[in-house]
């Protein structure tokens, strides 16, 4: 269960965010309307104004990013001088290697080689997969999934993986083609948000 509501301002831009929701949650907003301040925020990139963030029930407000287990994924997020295996396998995890195999297969991970040389979808569905080994309690996804083939079947796979894992997902986009597969939906326009399911 994530509870954020809190206010951070960047400039001119302010956010005034309110989210009270747990499974998988999509933002959609168009382009400057705060939806990557969201996600920092929550993961830790940013301090906030004032408010409080919690995740099933712990207050990460004040907590450094390497304690939130909030895990931000946007199109620089992977280790690029890694290969595809060491990259799932490098987090610190408790489950086993038969667990991280069907994590794998589940969403799609075929191929290897140095992250560096993978196509972009590639590299998202990597980071995903190593985000759901290393056990985050939030995944903070930032409008990257459009660059995913298959992204309907991807987004299913993910669903199932991390509702058995108990992850928050927190998935912006500028569009809501894959609304049907969120639990819950929020637009995000000049920083504030509402909720539309």
């Amino acid at each position: 269960m994530i509870e954020a509501n809190f206010r951070k301002r960047i400039g001119e831009f302010e956010l005034n965010a309110s989210i009270s929701a747990e499974g998988m949650i999509l933002l959609t907003g168009p382009n400057g309307s705060g939806k990557t301040t969201l996600l920092k925020a929550i993961a830790g990139y940013f301090s906030i104004d004032s408010g409080s963030i919690a995740v099933n029930s712990v207050n990460i407000t004040d907590m450094p990013v390497s304690a939130r287990r909030a895990v931000y994924v946007g199109t620089d997020s992977s280790i690029n001088s890694l290969g595809v295996k060491d990259h799932i396998l490098w987090p610190k995890s408790s489950m086993s290697t038969v667990e991280k195999e069907k994590i794998v297969d589940s969403l799609g991970i075929d191929f290897d080689g140095k992250v560096g040389s993978l196509s972009l979808g590639q590299r998202i569905r990597v980071s995903i997969a190593t985000a759901i080994i290393s056990e985050a309690r939030i995944l903070l996804i930032d409008e990257v999934l459009a660059n995913i083939s298959k992204v309907q079947e991807f987004a299913m796979a993910m669903r199932e993986l991390t509702a058995k894992q108990r992850i928050d997902v927190i998935a912006a986009m500028q569009t809501d083609n894959l609304r049907d597969i969120f639990d819950h939906s929020f637009a995000i326009d000049q920083g504030s948000l509402s909720r539309l399911k």
